[in-house]
Protein backbone atom coordinates (compact mmCIF):
# COMPACT_ATOMS: atom_id res chain seq x y z
CA UNK A 1 0.00 0.00 0.00
CA UNK A 2 3.23 2.13 -0.13
CA UNK A 3 6.25 2.67 -1.98
CA UNK A 4 9.66 2.31 -0.15
CA UNK A 5 12.09 5.04 -0.89
CA UNK A 6 16.05 4.65 -0.04
CA UNK A 7 17.64 8.04 1.10
CA UNK A 8 20.88 8.23 -0.83
CA UNK A 9 23.18 11.44 -0.59
CA UNK A 10 25.11 13.26 -3.63
CA UNK A 11 28.45 12.46 -3.60
CA UNK A 12 29.23 16.86 -2.66
CA UNK A 13 26.60 15.75 -0.53
CA UNK A 14 28.52 12.87 1.12
CA UNK A 15 31.62 14.86 1.45
CA UNK A 16 30.10 17.54 3.17
CA UNK A 17 27.70 15.72 5.81
CA UNK A 18 31.81 14.44 6.61
CA UNK A 19 32.89 16.99 7.10
CA UNK A 20 31.26 18.91 9.37
CA UNK A 21 29.28 16.24 11.37
CA UNK A 22 32.59 14.02 11.60
CA UNK A 23 35.54 16.20 11.31
CA UNK A 24 33.34 19.19 12.62
CA UNK A 25 34.71 21.74 10.38
CA UNK A 26 31.53 23.94 8.60
CA UNK A 27 33.67 26.52 7.15
CA UNK A 28 36.58 24.09 6.23
CA UNK A 29 34.11 22.33 3.60
CA UNK A 30 32.63 25.74 2.01
CA UNK A 31 36.71 26.56 1.91
CA UNK A 32 37.45 23.72 0.19
CA UNK A 33 34.66 24.01 -2.19
CA UNK A 34 35.99 27.21 -3.89
CA UNK A 35 39.64 27.09 -3.39
CA UNK A 36 40.41 23.34 -4.11
CA UNK A 37 37.42 23.14 -6.41
CA UNK A 38 38.70 21.03 -9.03
CA UNK A 39 40.35 18.64 -6.31
CA UNK A 40 37.09 18.14 -4.51
CA UNK A 41 35.51 17.46 -7.50
CA UNK A 42 37.57 14.58 -8.40
CA UNK A 43 37.26 13.64 -4.88
CA UNK A 44 33.45 13.44 -5.57
CA UNK A 45 34.14 11.45 -8.42
CA UNK A 46 35.27 8.82 -6.69
CA UNK A 47 32.67 8.86 -4.10
CA UNK A 48 30.36 8.70 -6.90
CA UNK A 49 31.77 5.04 -7.87
CA UNK A 50 31.33 3.80 -4.27
CA UNK A 51 27.87 5.22 -4.34
CA UNK A 52 26.94 4.00 -8.05
CA UNK A 53 28.12 0.50 -6.14
CA UNK A 54 25.70 1.33 -3.22
CA UNK A 55 22.61 1.93 -5.49
CA UNK A 56 23.57 -0.99 -7.73
CA UNK A 57 23.70 -3.22 -4.96
CA UNK A 58 20.04 -2.11 -3.35
CA UNK A 59 18.69 -2.73 -6.70
CA UNK A 60 19.56 -6.16 -6.50
CA UNK A 61 19.29 -7.27 -3.01
CA UNK A 62 15.99 -5.20 -1.96
CA UNK A 63 12.62 -4.78 -2.93
CA UNK A 64 12.82 -1.04 -2.41
CA UNK A 65 10.72 1.12 -4.98
CA UNK A 66 13.23 3.82 -5.96
CA UNK A 67 15.72 6.25 -4.53
CA UNK A 68 15.44 9.56 -2.76
CA UNK A 69 18.37 11.58 -3.78
CA UNK A 70 19.49 14.66 -1.45
CA UNK A 71 21.75 17.19 -3.31
CA UNK A 72 22.61 20.59 -1.79
CA UNK A 73 23.52 24.24 -3.52
CA UNK A 74 27.57 25.23 -2.50
CA UNK A 75 26.79 27.46 0.51
CA UNK A 76 29.15 30.53 -0.45
CA UNK A 77 28.53 33.58 -2.49
CA UNK A 78 31.38 32.83 -4.62
CA UNK A 79 30.32 29.25 -5.87
CA UNK A 80 27.47 30.69 -8.20
CA UNK A 81 25.91 28.88 -11.01
CA UNK A 82 28.78 28.37 -13.33
CA UNK A 83 30.77 26.82 -10.26
CA UNK A 84 28.11 24.28 -9.83
CA UNK A 85 27.61 23.45 -13.39
CA UNK A 86 31.30 22.50 -13.63
CA UNK A 87 32.25 21.31 -9.71
CA UNK A 88 29.11 19.89 -8.89
CA UNK A 89 26.63 19.07 -11.74
CA UNK A 90 28.89 16.38 -13.15
CA UNK A 91 29.29 14.05 -10.03
CA UNK A 92 25.55 14.35 -9.24
CA UNK A 93 24.20 13.35 -12.31
CA UNK A 94 26.72 10.91 -12.61
CA UNK A 95 24.48 9.30 -10.11
CA UNK A 96 21.21 10.14 -10.83
CA UNK A 97 21.68 8.81 -14.32
CA UNK A 98 22.82 5.37 -13.09
CA UNK A 99 20.04 5.41 -10.39
CA UNK A 100 17.50 6.42 -12.94
CA UNK A 101 18.54 3.61 -15.11
CA UNK A 102 18.00 1.13 -11.68
CA UNK A 103 14.30 2.13 -11.07
CA UNK A 104 11.64 4.18 -12.87
CA UNK A 105 10.67 6.39 -9.80
CA UNK A 106 13.15 8.58 -7.82
CA UNK A 107 12.98 11.59 -6.03
CA UNK A 108 14.94 14.76 -6.45
CA UNK A 109 15.41 15.65 -2.93
CA UNK A 110 17.02 19.46 -2.94
CA UNK A 111 17.94 19.81 1.11
CA UNK A 112 17.25 22.83 2.65
CA UNK A 113 18.04 21.37 6.40
CA UNK A 114 18.91 23.30 8.82
CA UNK A 115 18.44 26.23 6.71
CA UNK A 116 20.82 25.89 3.99
CA UNK A 117 19.19 27.70 1.10
CA UNK A 118 19.67 26.97 -2.35
CA UNK A 119 18.67 28.11 -6.03
CA UNK A 120 16.40 25.47 -6.97
CA UNK A 121 16.54 26.32 -10.36
CA UNK A 122 20.10 24.83 -10.85
CA UNK A 123 18.48 21.40 -10.37
CA UNK A 124 15.67 22.15 -13.29
CA UNK A 125 17.55 19.47 -15.53
CA UNK A 126 17.88 17.07 -12.79
CA UNK A 127 15.57 14.22 -14.07
CA UNK A 128 13.58 12.35 -11.71
CA UNK A 129 9.45 12.14 -11.54
CA UNK A 130 9.41 14.18 -8.18
CA UNK A 131 11.07 17.08 -7.07
CA UNK A 132 10.91 18.15 -3.22
CA UNK A 133 12.78 21.16 -1.58
CA UNK A 134 12.13 23.50 1.37
CA UNK A 135 9.27 25.41 0.41
CA UNK A 136 9.62 27.56 3.28
CA UNK A 137 13.57 28.14 3.31
CA UNK A 138 13.75 28.94 -0.53
CA UNK A 139 10.52 30.87 -0.75
CA UNK A 140 9.75 28.88 -3.83
CA UNK A 141 6.24 27.54 -3.46
CA UNK A 142 5.01 24.06 -4.78
CA UNK A 143 2.85 25.83 -7.54
CA UNK A 144 6.11 27.70 -8.79
CA UNK A 145 7.66 24.55 -8.86
CA UNK A 146 5.35 22.86 -11.33
CA UNK A 147 6.29 25.95 -13.23
CA UNK A 148 10.48 24.91 -13.12
CA UNK A 149 10.01 20.92 -13.02
CA UNK A 150 8.56 18.57 -15.25
CA UNK A 151 7.91 15.80 -12.75
CA UNK A 152 5.32 15.91 -9.39
CA UNK A 153 6.31 18.04 -6.81
CA UNK A 154 6.56 17.10 -3.44
CA UNK A 155 6.22 18.93 -0.04
CA UNK A 156 4.43 22.34 0.95
CA UNK A 157 5.17 21.34 4.57
CA UNK A 158 7.65 23.24 7.00
CA UNK A 159 9.76 20.46 8.46
CA UNK A 160 11.02 22.22 11.38
CA UNK A 161 10.40 21.48 15.10
CA UNK A 162 7.62 24.20 16.43
CA UNK A 163 5.93 24.42 13.07
CA UNK A 164 2.70 23.80 11.82
CA UNK A 165 2.92 20.46 10.90
CA UNK A 166 4.47 19.70 14.21
CA UNK A 167 2.73 22.09 16.87
CA UNK A 168 -0.16 23.26 15.33
CA UNK A 169 -3.45 22.66 16.12
CA UNK A 170 -5.72 19.82 14.05
CA UNK A 171 -7.96 22.34 12.61
CA UNK A 172 -4.53 24.56 11.21
CA UNK A 173 -3.20 21.62 9.94
CA UNK A 174 -6.84 21.06 7.82
CA UNK A 175 -6.96 24.30 6.73
CA UNK A 176 -3.40 24.60 5.71
CA UNK A 177 -3.89 21.25 3.70
CA UNK A 178 -6.75 22.33 1.86
CA UNK A 179 -5.10 25.66 0.70
CA UNK A 180 -2.05 24.04 0.21
CA UNK A 181 -4.05 21.35 -2.39
CA UNK A 182 -6.12 24.82 -3.54
CA UNK A 183 -3.52 26.95 -4.33
CA UNK A 184 -1.13 24.45 -6.09
CA UNK A 185 -3.77 22.28 -7.86
CA UNK A 186 -4.20 18.68 -7.89
CA UNK A 187 -1.90 17.41 -10.73
CA UNK A 188 1.49 16.38 -9.90
CA UNK A 189 1.20 17.37 -6.56
CA UNK A 190 2.38 14.95 -3.91
CA UNK A 191 1.99 16.13 -0.45
CA UNK A 192 5.00 15.66 2.36
CA UNK A 193 7.38 17.90 4.14
CA UNK A 194 10.23 20.03 3.08
CA UNK A 195 12.90 17.73 5.12
CA UNK A 196 13.11 15.18 7.44
CA UNK A 197 10.11 15.38 10.03
CA UNK A 198 11.01 16.33 13.98
CA UNK A 199 11.52 12.30 15.60
CA UNK A 200 8.48 12.82 17.42
CA UNK A 201 5.85 14.02 15.69
CA UNK A 202 3.38 12.10 15.94
CA UNK A 203 1.60 9.57 12.98
CA UNK A 204 -1.68 10.44 13.67
CA UNK A 205 -0.45 14.27 13.25
CA UNK A 206 0.53 12.86 9.14
CA UNK A 207 -2.66 11.13 9.36
CA UNK A 208 -5.21 14.20 9.53
CA UNK A 209 -2.99 15.89 6.18
CA UNK A 210 -3.57 12.60 4.44
CA UNK A 211 -7.32 12.39 5.54
CA UNK A 212 -7.66 16.15 4.63
CA UNK A 213 -6.58 15.60 1.06
CA UNK A 214 -9.10 12.72 0.71
CA UNK A 215 -11.67 14.88 2.27
CA UNK A 216 -11.42 17.33 -0.78
CA UNK A 217 -12.22 13.65 -3.19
Amino acid sequence: EVMAFYTVFAPIQQFRLFVEYIIKDVDGFQTMLWEHKEDVARAAEIIADDTILLVEALRAETGIDGIFYSVQSAQRPECDRAHHDEYIKPSDLRVLNRINALWEDNILHICGYENYQNDVEYYASYPAKAYNWAVHTEGVSLARGKEIFDGAVLGGFDNNAGALLHAGTTSEVVEYTTDLIESTGRDRLLLGADCTVPRDISLDRINVVRLAAAALG
